[in-house]
């Protein structure tokens, strides 16, 4: 206790700001305190990315890179690039996280990611977005669900069941949301996920049909859905998201360079996906 009274007061006289206060016996940080504690985590941000890269230059490492992405490119494209730079990138550490679509400028801007993999309803207008490829929206269904007759499904098809809706605030969720609103309908919501492959198992249960990124078909088994295009198209842009400064350094470049290499693997994925939605149930 005594120490800590001796670290508060010192603070105190550095700063020429009151930052704790006592409240019934207990010590509360001040409005001051809460103002600059962003700021305060940003600086031990710095400090442990420093003390990342020293340690990275002791093991003969070159460099760091840290990257946040979605979880639809963190399951698809992240591992294709990483297989297909392993000697370029070799003697750069590597950090992955998966977070939200509107965490990931937040973490570019506070410095504590490099690269940000994310989706988007609209294309590049910044220098710092980079669009990859243009991915095509569809449904997915259970196998004997009723739409499954259908070559196609549009936004009126799709209010007559139960949708397994994602947060309009994820650009999946947006997407359908203004799917409905160009028909002025409103969908009945059998459930709200956050995840692609969430939204893939409830509607092989037979919960509701989903509108999804057809990657996300890709990575789970397709027996027991059927899966058909959202009429009429919906465009949907795979991107980079970089550092507003404009820097690239070279793992930034070389990650860039993988990326790149990788696409038409993605492109031919979601080509295989596509093929398979054109076979309406009327076979069975």
């Amino acid at each position: 206790q005594p120490a800590v009274s001796v670290v508060i007061q010192e603070c105190n006289r550095v700063t020429g700001v009151q930052l704790f206060e006592r409240k019934q016996g207990r010590l509360q940080p001040t409005p001051e305190t809460g103002a600059l504690l962003p700021e305060i985590e940003r600086v031990q941000h710095a400090v442990h990315r420093v003390r990342a890269l020293v340690q990275d230059f002791a093991r003969t490492r070159r460099g760091y890179l840290r990257i946040a992405a979605v979880p639809i490119m963190a399951d698809n494209i992240m591992p294709a690039a990483l297989q297909a730079s392993q000697r370029e990138l070799a003697d750069i550490g590597i950090s992955l996280i998966c977070r939200d679509y509107e965490e990931i400028p937040d973490l570019l801007d506070s410095g504590r990611v490099d690269v940000g993999l994310s989706s988007s309803l609209l294309p590049s207008r910044s220098q710092d977005v980079i669009d990859l490829w243009v991915s095509e929206l569809v449904v997915v269904m259970k196998q004997d669900h009723p739409l499954a007759r259908q070559s196609s499904i549009r936004a009126d098809d799709l209010s007559l069941y139960p949708l397994i809706a994602f947060n309009h605030n994820i650009p999946i969720g947006l997407a359908a949301e203004r799917a409905f609103q160009k028909v002025g309908l409103t969908p009945t919501v059998a459930g709200e996920v956050s995840q692609t492959s969430t939204a893939i198992s409830c509607a092989r249960e037979g919960i509701g049909v989903a509108i999804v990124h057809p990657l996300g078909i890709a990575t789970q088994q397709a027996n027991g859905i059927e899966v058909r295009p959202l009429s009429p198209s919906t465009p949907f842009h795979n991107q980079v998201l970089l550092p507003k400064s404009g820097h690239l350094n070279r793992s930034i470049q070389l990650f860039i360079a993988a990326l790149r290499r990788v696409v038409p693997r993605m492109r031919q994925t979601e080509d295989c996906v596509n093929k398979a939605v054109h076979s309406p149930v009327s076979r069975r």
